[in-house]
């Protein structure tokens, strides 16, 4: 039960995260939002590092749920901020592959994970298992850093009537010999024609005529990664070793399946204009299938074979 808590809190979590982060940055600024989710993630993480201090185990199994709930709202705003931002400030031509690299390096952060949980195995002191925990500190520090570092957004920066402020952060954000005037006023326009829309629309539109099936389609594409059993996936040496595998071998095996995603995510970049998006869906949804079916099948036997 504690278990199933702990991994729907992370969830509902990030929904609550990305409905605030959206008001939010809408208000403060992607550089702001970014900011003050990275260290609201700090914080989660010092909540899951002590969770083991109080006395009564209910109350440290519910500082850890606290804890994994605070962590999902904080990714939900930082994952809300970060496209938000990427979509108002990169190239057309450019948007497609740069948010491809979302999943790239969410699969690199839990390669980086189970590293360091498959390195914790060979200490015995009880609480070595906070080492896992203290590792995402460095991690909650690089949005902070970057939102020290780089341009407010052109965009919201226009929306908000600073004109100058918006065109020193398009000069930094172009290179030399680019026109950042004539994007800025490009800018500017467009946000006038959407608040002209804007008069005569509500969130209902979306659900009618032709954005309805856009809207369909953003959810479903949102929805694919749990369609075909990422979030079963990410606790694979868990279902592993319960079913009667050595937690090192599960662990191997569980960098190893990461490794190959990442590998395949990269390799995405290119297959993606090649191939289209609906053949890749289909035929990477269709093995998956077949994979879960046979592992289902698996299921119904006992013995050392059906482990592995």
């Amino acid at each position: 039960m504690w278990l199933s808590l702990w991994n729907a809190s992370s969830r509902i979590g990030m929904m609550i995260g990305a409905i605030f982060g959206g008001h939010f940055q809408d208000r403060g600024g992607r550089r702001l939002a970014l900011a003050t989710g990275s260290f609201l993630s700090a914080i989660a993480v010092a909540m899951c590092y002590v969770a083991d201090l109080p006395d009564d185990m209910d109350s440290r199994r519910g500082l850890f749920l606290a804890g994994k709930l605070f962590q999902g709202i904080c990714i939900g705003i930082l994952l809300c901020v970060v496209q938000t931002y990427m979509s108002e400030v990169l190239p057309v031509l450019l948007r497609g592959p740069i948010i491809a690299f979302l999943p790239i390096f969410t699969l690199l952060g839990q390669l980086i994970g189970s590293i360091v949980v498959y390195t914790s195995l060979k200490h015995k002191d009880a609480t070595s298992y906070r080492i896992c925990f203290a590792s995402q500190w460095p991690f909650s520090a690089v949005p902070f850093v970057l939102a020290a570092l780089l341009p407010e957004s052109p965009t919201w920066l226009v929306r908000r009537g600073k004109l100058d402020k918006a065109l020193r952060a398009q000069q930094r954000l172009d290179s030399v010999g680019i026109d950042s005037a004539a994007i800025v006023d490009e800018i500017r326009t467009s946000i006038l024609v959407e608040e002209e829309e804007r008069k005569t629309q509500t969130y209902m539109d979306c659900f009618k005529g032709i954005h309805k099936r856009r809207t369909l389609i953003v959810a479903f594409a949102s929805a694919l990664p749990q369609l075909f059993g990422l979030q079963l996936l990410a606790n694979a040496s868990y279902f592993m070793q319960i079913v009667g595998m050595g937690s090192s071998n599960s662990l191997i095996f569980l960098i190893l399946g990461i490794g190959l995603g990442l590998i395949a995510n990269i390799i995405s970049l290119w297959v993606l204009n090649g191939f289209g998006r609906r053949f890749l869906c289909i035929t990477t949804l269709a093995t998956a299938m077949a994979l879960w079916l046979a592992m289902g099948i698996a299921g119904c036997f006992t013995g050392v074979v059906t482990i592995w």
